[in-house]
């Protein structure tokens, strides 16, 4: 079995630190795991979708053809800084019956509230799109000069 470490690098970086692999190794070691696969990805643009990502492509091809068996990420800002983002990759793990693993503890499968976190987040957007498209912008009267 094997365990996908996925580690973001940040602005300079070219390689990782040993003390970001070293907590996976640690997770590979405690849950059975006899190898791993290292994702790293330098994030520059956190608003890009999470679709556009080669390297979340890459991890979501690799557990859906069984190249791996769980992912790990030392926290799960690491996929992203955004909420909606780290969640939308955990539903994706989630739909491919992939377990997360990270230092505080393991998002499995069958944990119906990461599905339940991000469906709230949709129908909050839904609500708050509804809003703006009844609010009457035409009564706002902005003077872009005003000192």
């Amino acid at each position: 079995m094997k365990i996908g470490i996925y580690t973001r690098l940040l602005a300079g970086e070219k390689t990782v630190e040993f003390n970001l692999l070293k907590s996976g190794f640690k997770c590979m070691w405690l849950h059975g795991f006899d190898g791993y696969k290292h994702y790293a990805e330098y994030l520059e643009e956190e608003s890009e979708d999470v679709t556009n990502r080669p390297v979340v492509n890459q991890m979501l091809y690799d557990a859906e053809i069984g190249e791996i068996d769980a992912m790990y990420v030392i926290d799960l800002s690491a996929f992203s800084l955004l909420s909606i983002k780290s969640i939308q990759i955990l539903t994706e793990f989630q739909k491919l019956n992939i377990p997360v693993y990270y230092e505080g503890g393991c998002f499995l499968p069958s944990d119906k509230n990461v599905q339940l976190c991000l469906d709230q987040i949709h129908e909050k957007w839904r609500m708050i799109k509804e809003q703006l498209d009844q609010f009457d912008f035409s009564d706002f009267d902005i003077e872009l000069n005003q000192q």
